[in-house]
């Protein structure tokens, strides 16, 4: 089993959806001097396109290379938990890289009550990951037991540009404000600063 954290210059595929997390996730993996590449998966949420251009300022901002897959299927509208969401999008990851060697990473954290948020989900996954790559890629999750104000005051401390992100569900071209992710941004946005 790989130690996602310790090995310094794995590579790491980031899952970047150009929200808030998968941008602090980049400069998590980028801090620890591992080679960051990005990949961005249009699997016909309703906002993929805004999602897709916050992630190609995000990679362009770190200087990372950003690959976009576009998976295609009937539409389906998406709010708030998406079955089956992570594990498509890590097995995408791998699928469309199967020559992959280091991390595939998410942003995932605590304070959900989403299975694919959840430490069992990680622990499923990394099996199934590790398993189909016979322990050539393992699943990054630095942010497994961190809040969504942790990450925040990580993305302050550290400069992650979240003025370029997007954190919207439901947009299309502006945030509902009304989503999950919008309350959640917003929450954090009246947070005082230290």
């Amino acid at each position: 089993m790989l130690d996602v954290l310790e090995v310094g210059g794995m590579k790491s595929m980031v899952l970047l959806s150009g929200g808030i997390d998968s941008a602090a996730c980049v400069a998590f993996y980028t801090r620890l001097g591992h080679p960051v590449h990005g990949l961005f998966v249009d699997y016909g949420q309703p906002v993929r396109s805004v999602e897709k251009a916050s992630a190609a300022r995000v990679a362009e901002h770190y200087s990372i290379p950003l690959q976009a897959v576009v998976c295609q299927g009937p539409w389906t509208k998406y709010s708030g938990e998406i079955s089956g969401r992570n594990a498509f999008l890590v097995t995408t990851a791998m699928l469309f890289n199967p020559e992959w060697t280091g991390i595939i990473a998410l942003g995932v954290h605590a304070g959900t009550e989403y299975y694919d948020c959840d430490p069992a989900f990680v622990e499923d996954m990394s099996r199934v990951v590790e398993g189909y790559s016979d322990g050539r890629v393992a699943l990054g999750t630095p942010f497994l037991s961190w809040t969504k104000s942790m990450i925040w005051d990580f993305c302050l401390a550290n400069h992650v540009p979240v003025e370029i992100t997007w954190s919207c569900e439901v947009g299309p071209e502006i945030p509902c404000g009304t989503c999950l992710s919008c309350k959640d941004l917003e929450a954090m946005r009246a947070r005082p600063t230290r």
